[in-house]
Protein backbone atom coordinates (compact mmCIF):
# COMPACT_ATOMS: atom_id res chain seq x y z
CA UNK A 1 0.00 0.00 0.00
CA UNK A 2 2.73 2.14 0.50
CA UNK A 3 4.12 2.12 -3.00
CA UNK A 4 0.36 3.35 -4.29
CA UNK A 5 0.42 6.31 -1.74
CA UNK A 6 -2.44 4.61 0.15
CA UNK A 7 -2.12 5.13 3.86
CA UNK A 8 -1.60 1.93 6.20
CA UNK A 9 -2.30 2.46 9.73
CA UNK A 10 1.50 3.02 10.74
CA UNK A 11 1.61 5.81 8.16
CA UNK A 12 -1.54 7.34 8.72
CA UNK A 13 -0.98 7.96 12.68
CA UNK A 14 2.49 9.28 11.77
CA UNK A 15 1.08 11.72 8.93
CA UNK A 16 0.34 14.19 11.81
CA UNK A 17 -2.91 15.57 13.20
CA UNK A 18 -4.15 17.35 9.88
CA UNK A 19 -4.14 13.73 8.82
CA UNK A 20 -5.78 12.24 11.40
CA UNK A 21 -7.96 14.63 12.00
CA UNK A 22 -9.40 14.85 8.82
CA UNK A 23 -9.66 10.70 9.04
CA UNK A 24 -11.90 11.61 11.79
CA UNK A 25 -14.26 13.95 10.76
CA UNK A 26 -14.85 11.47 7.52
CA UNK A 27 -15.72 8.51 9.59
CA UNK A 28 -17.74 10.77 12.25
CA UNK A 29 -19.14 13.37 10.27
CA UNK A 30 -21.98 13.33 8.15
CA UNK A 31 -21.51 11.25 5.21
CA UNK A 32 -20.54 13.37 1.93
CA UNK A 33 -21.39 12.13 -1.43
CA UNK A 34 -20.93 8.80 -2.07
CA UNK A 35 -18.09 7.55 -3.95
CA UNK A 36 -18.69 7.10 -7.60
CA UNK A 37 -18.95 3.00 -8.12
CA UNK A 38 -17.23 1.11 -11.41
CA UNK A 39 -17.56 -1.20 -13.21
CA UNK A 40 -14.69 -4.41 -12.29
CA UNK A 41 -12.71 -6.27 -14.85
CA UNK A 42 -15.01 -9.27 -14.42
CA UNK A 43 -17.64 -10.45 -11.80
CA UNK A 44 -16.60 -11.62 -8.43
CA UNK A 45 -19.33 -13.37 -6.13
CA UNK A 46 -17.05 -14.53 -2.96
CA UNK A 47 -18.22 -18.23 -2.22
CA UNK A 48 -18.18 -16.97 1.88
CA UNK A 49 -20.87 -13.94 0.97
CA UNK A 50 -23.61 -15.54 -1.15
CA UNK A 51 -26.00 -12.54 -2.34
CA UNK A 52 -28.97 -13.45 0.13
CA UNK A 53 -27.34 -11.58 3.14
CA UNK A 54 -26.87 -8.42 0.89
CA UNK A 55 -30.21 -8.85 0.12
CA UNK A 56 -31.77 -8.68 2.86
CA UNK A 57 -29.44 -5.81 4.43
CA UNK A 58 -29.92 -3.74 1.22
CA UNK A 59 -32.94 -1.72 2.56
CA UNK A 60 -31.32 -0.86 5.62
CA UNK A 61 -27.83 0.40 3.72
CA UNK A 62 -30.16 2.40 2.27
CA UNK A 63 -32.03 4.18 4.85
CA UNK A 64 -28.47 4.86 6.59
CA UNK A 65 -26.73 5.70 3.65
CA UNK A 66 -26.73 9.72 4.37
CA UNK A 67 -25.68 8.90 8.26
CA UNK A 68 -21.58 9.18 9.39
CA UNK A 69 -19.50 6.38 8.39
CA UNK A 70 -19.52 5.13 12.09
CA UNK A 71 -23.10 5.08 12.54
CA UNK A 72 -24.07 3.86 9.54
CA UNK A 73 -21.54 0.73 10.08
CA UNK A 74 -22.45 0.84 14.07
CA UNK A 75 -26.34 0.18 13.24
CA UNK A 76 -25.62 -2.64 10.25
CA UNK A 77 -23.13 -4.45 12.13
CA UNK A 78 -26.27 -4.23 14.97
CA UNK A 79 -28.50 -5.88 12.52
CA UNK A 80 -25.94 -8.53 11.47
CA UNK A 81 -25.72 -9.39 15.26
CA UNK A 82 -29.55 -9.47 15.65
CA UNK A 83 -29.76 -11.88 13.10
CA UNK A 84 -27.35 -13.66 15.42
CA UNK A 85 -28.96 -13.33 18.17
CA UNK A 86 -32.48 -13.99 16.47
CA UNK A 87 -30.96 -17.27 15.76
CA UNK A 88 -29.95 -18.50 19.33
CA UNK A 89 -33.31 -17.36 20.70
CA UNK A 90 -34.80 -20.12 18.11
CA UNK A 91 -32.35 -22.93 18.73
CA UNK A 92 -33.73 -21.96 22.78
CA UNK A 93 -37.26 -22.15 21.41
CA UNK A 94 -37.29 -24.98 19.79
CA UNK A 95 -34.89 -26.97 22.36
CA UNK A 96 -37.56 -26.79 24.58
CA UNK A 97 -39.90 -28.87 23.25
CA UNK A 98 -37.16 -31.59 23.45
CA UNK A 99 -38.51 -34.91 25.20
CA UNK A 100 -40.17 -34.99 28.46
CA UNK A 101 -38.45 -36.67 31.74
CA UNK A 102 -36.42 -35.50 34.99
CA UNK A 103 -32.98 -36.15 33.06
CA UNK A 104 -34.26 -34.36 30.23
CA UNK A 105 -35.03 -31.67 32.21
CA UNK A 106 -32.09 -31.07 33.90
CA UNK A 107 -30.17 -31.68 30.30
CA UNK A 108 -31.97 -28.86 28.90
CA UNK A 109 -31.62 -26.41 32.25
CA UNK A 110 -27.99 -26.57 31.43
CA UNK A 111 -28.28 -26.52 27.79
CA UNK A 112 -30.08 -23.36 27.89
CA UNK A 113 -27.49 -21.75 30.41
CA UNK A 114 -25.02 -22.38 28.27
CA UNK A 115 -26.64 -21.42 25.09
CA UNK A 116 -27.01 -18.26 27.19
CA UNK A 117 -23.31 -17.89 28.03
CA UNK A 118 -21.83 -18.97 24.72
CA UNK A 119 -20.85 -14.95 24.12
CA UNK A 120 -19.08 -14.25 26.90
CA UNK A 121 -17.37 -17.95 26.88
CA UNK A 122 -16.54 -17.36 23.30
CA UNK A 123 -15.75 -14.00 22.79
CA UNK A 124 -14.98 -14.04 18.86
CA UNK A 125 -19.22 -14.79 18.75
CA UNK A 126 -19.50 -10.77 18.59
CA UNK A 127 -17.28 -9.77 15.87
CA UNK A 128 -17.62 -13.11 14.13
CA UNK A 129 -21.55 -12.40 13.71
CA UNK A 130 -21.19 -8.88 13.36
CA UNK A 131 -19.30 -8.16 10.55
CA UNK A 132 -21.08 -7.71 7.20
CA UNK A 133 -21.09 -10.87 6.11
CA UNK A 134 -23.10 -14.04 6.19
CA UNK A 135 -22.12 -15.47 9.33
CA UNK A 136 -25.36 -14.00 10.84
CA UNK A 137 -27.51 -15.03 8.52
CA UNK A 138 -26.02 -18.48 8.27
CA UNK A 139 -26.36 -18.74 12.65
CA UNK A 140 -30.01 -18.03 11.96
CA UNK A 141 -30.23 -20.51 8.64
CA UNK A 142 -28.89 -23.45 10.51
CA UNK A 143 -31.07 -22.23 13.59
CA UNK A 144 -34.20 -22.83 11.22
CA UNK A 145 -32.63 -26.31 10.07
CA UNK A 146 -32.90 -27.42 14.15
CA UNK A 147 -36.19 -26.10 14.75
CA UNK A 148 -37.52 -27.71 11.34
CA UNK A 149 -35.78 -31.29 12.25
CA UNK A 150 -36.65 -31.15 15.71
CA UNK A 151 -39.97 -30.12 14.92
CA UNK A 152 -40.00 -33.26 12.09
CA UNK A 153 -38.80 -35.88 14.64
CA UNK A 154 -42.17 -34.72 17.39
CA UNK A 155 -44.42 -34.77 15.22
CA UNK A 156 -43.09 -36.37 11.78
CA UNK A 157 -41.91 -35.07 8.52
CA UNK A 158 -44.65 -33.54 6.55
CA UNK A 159 -44.69 -32.38 2.77
CA UNK A 160 -44.27 -28.21 3.97
CA UNK A 161 -41.44 -29.13 6.35
CA UNK A 162 -39.42 -30.88 4.01
CA UNK A 163 -40.15 -28.13 1.43
CA UNK A 164 -38.87 -25.20 4.43
CA UNK A 165 -35.79 -27.89 5.02
CA UNK A 166 -35.02 -27.71 1.05
CA UNK A 167 -35.08 -24.28 0.98
CA UNK A 168 -33.73 -23.28 4.08
CA UNK A 169 -30.51 -25.69 3.06
CA UNK A 170 -30.61 -24.26 -0.66
CA UNK A 171 -29.90 -20.86 1.01
CA UNK A 172 -27.29 -21.41 3.04
CA UNK A 173 -25.64 -23.27 0.15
Amino acid sequence: MEQTGAYTYRTFFAAGGDVVLAGRRFVHDGAGPAPPLCRGARAQLAGAAPPLYYAIVAPLYGLTRSWSWAAQLATLRGFSYGLAWAAWCLVALASRGAPHGRAWEIRDGWALTALGLWPVVFPAWFADTARLGNDSLGCLIVAGIWWLNLASVRNGLSWWRAAALGLLLDWGA
